[in-house]
């Protein structure tokens, strides 16, 4: 036999399942030849498509770590760009001076298109055309019904999967 892809081997193991059933369960040589090929070529098929994931795995690892350092070093660029805006919009208005010309820059103290609103009493107090009322599925709820055995109601779906473990 020559060397077969992993989706070939599916084929071959139906045929040796109908060969072996066929023999009420006792194994030809052809068979057994056969089972040996087979097991060998999946045991080396299933080991390198495992080097390619633990190889691809690393990687990943290695790109989330830069991201997750990328993301810190951006988060802080950020807060100090923020902490010296504040601080000088905070001169600026203080020293009621609302432009400000450089070589470079032009600086202008704005008003926000937009005001900040909060309430801060109980929302119970609220007028009702100030209320908004946010409706959505319970989903661990849904998760500890199905798992003692209860029926969910109608729209729900469950799908259970299937994962790799390799170790």
């Amino acid at each position: 036999m020559t060397t077969l892809k992993l989706y070939e081997l599916g084929p071959i193991w139906a045929d040796v399942q109908g060969l072996i059933e066929a023999s009420d369960g006792e194994l030809s040589e052809d068979v057994e030849k056969t089972l040996e090929f087979f097991a060998a070529t999946l045991a080396q098929k299933a080991d390198g498509i495992c080097c390619i994931i633990r190889e691809n795995e690393a990687l990943a690892e290695a790109y989330r770590d830069e991201a997750h350092r990328l993301q810190h070093a951006q988060a802080r660029h950020t807060a100090i760009a923020g902490r010296l805006k504040k601080y000088l919009l905070d001169a600026l208005v203080k020293m009621e001076q609302h432009r400000v010309a450089t070589e470079r820059f032009r600086v202008a103290v704005c008003r926000n298109p937009q005001p900040s609103i909060t309430y801060n009493r109980n929302a119970d107090t609220l007028p009702p055309a100030l209320q908004r009322v946010f409706i959505e599925a319970d989903l661990q709820a849904a998760r500890d019904w199905w798992r003692r055995g209860d029926t969910l109601p109608e729209g729900f779906t469950v799908v259970e999967g299937v994962h790799l473990r390799i170790t």
